[in-house]
């Protein structure tokens, strides 16, 4: 198996996006600038509540943090603070593919 330069590079938030529709074109955009993503929907899920309605964190590699940050800048307005709110609380998945 071949080992990847960013196998042990940490997800970081970069952006919470209001619902699942504005986090999968904040993910578009980022491919589109070719920076991998992930989304994850806060909140108790979709027991609860539907997914697509609930708040995604954004997630890229550490190495892609600052640049992301910038393009979703651009993009929309992203509070950081309410990014660095909802890391505080949320653990990037260990699991999740990252796009």
């Amino acid at each position: 198996m071949a080992r990847h330069e960013h196998d042990q590079e940490e997800l970081v938030p970069v952006g919470v996006a209001e619902n699942g529709v504005i986090a999968a074109l904040w993910q578009q955009v980022l491919e589109d600038e070719g920076i991998r993503s992930m989304v994850k929907p806060t909140g108790a899920g979709a027991g609860y509540f539907s997914a697509t309605i609930q708040q995604h964190v954004v997630y890229v590699l550490e190495s892609n943090a600052e640049r992301a940050r910038t393009i979703l800048a651009e993009v929309e307005d992203v509070p950081t603070s309410e990014v660095d709110d909802v890391a505080a609380t949320e653990v990037p998945p260990e699991d999740g593919e990252v796009r």
